[in-house]
Order: C-alpha cells, then structure tokens, then sequence
C-alpha cells in the first residue's frame, strides 16, 4: 500500500508494538487471492504533491518503551494519540479543519461530563443530553476498550480542549 494512514503508529510504544507483532506472528497465513497494487490514484498523484493528504510530519519524539495501563493523564494522552483523535478534532481537540477529513467538533463539551457519561457515550454513541454522535466517529471501536482506558482518556479530553 502506498499510502496508508499510518500517523497515529509512530505513537505506539515498544511494548504495544512488539505485543502487535507477536500476535501476527502467531496467526496462521492466508491466501487473500488480492494481488498488492503500489500504484497511485490520479486524485492521489494530484493531491500529494500539494500537501492536499492529512500526512503530519514526523514528531520530533521518541515513543515511550512502555505506557502503564491506568486512569492517568499519561495513559489517555498515549491513548488519544495513538488513536489520532487530533486528526479529526485538531491538535487542541477544539474542532478538526475538515477538508478530506470528517470535521471532529470541539471537544470542550465533554470538560463537564462525568467518567460514566463519557463511558456511556463510547460504548453507545449517545451523549448526555441525548445527541447521538456522527457516523464518522469510530466509537463503536473505541467503545469496545475496558473501563480503565476509556477513563483515562477523560483527563486528557478535558485538559486539552481550550
């Protein structure tokens, strides 16, 4: 694959990764039958050059070797990175810049939300004042970590947005 979005793994911790790795290593082969095209799309060949693709540069930061699973700021700063919450909702979290992307609204509504509300709305996509959230936002994915991750990522969400 030529392009492939792979900006939240640059986040990943050596732990997460060698975990990853392990696990592919233990799952048998299997013919897919799909041959792999490296060739670019026109749209592709046409936006790239222009800076027009949501690719963010390299941080200039090494990945932590391991993030203890808590409910810590840490843990849910790693988490949302991982996870590139900032791709859609800005790096502030206060509203993503659309284009090719979903626009992830601000966050700062979730500041006043409880640990159960914000448990509740990733696990059935429903917010507190009954809201039901975009399409566009994997939260049925998202929902499906344990209670610890998703309160950790609270803290975060709440001192990021402005």
């Amino acid at each position: 694959m030529t392009i492939m979005a792979t900006n939240a793994f640059r986040y990943l911790s050596q732990s997460d990764l060698d975990s990853i790795v392990a696990y592919l290593r233990s799952v048998p082969a299997v013919e897919s039958g799909v041959e792999p095209d490296s060739s670019l799309t026109y749209l592709a060949m046409v936006m790239l050059p222009l800076g027009a693709l949501p690719i963010k540069d390299v941080p200039d930061i090494d990945p932590p070797p391991y993030v203890e699973p808590a409910a810590s700021f840490a843990c849910g700063e790693y988490l949302a990175n991982v996870f590139d919450c900032a791709l859609c909702h800005g790096d502030d979290l206060a509203g993503g810049p659309g284009g090719l992307l979903p626009v992830g609204p601000n966050l700062a509504g979730a500041k006043v939300w409880t640990t159960e509300q914000f448990i509740s709305t990733m696990r059935t996509g429903e917010t507190p004042y009954g809201k039901m959230l975009s399409e566009d936002m994997p939260w049925e994915g998202l929902g499906k970590m344990d209670d610890l991750m998703l309160e950790a990522v609270l803290p975060y969400v709440k001192q990021a947005t402005p």
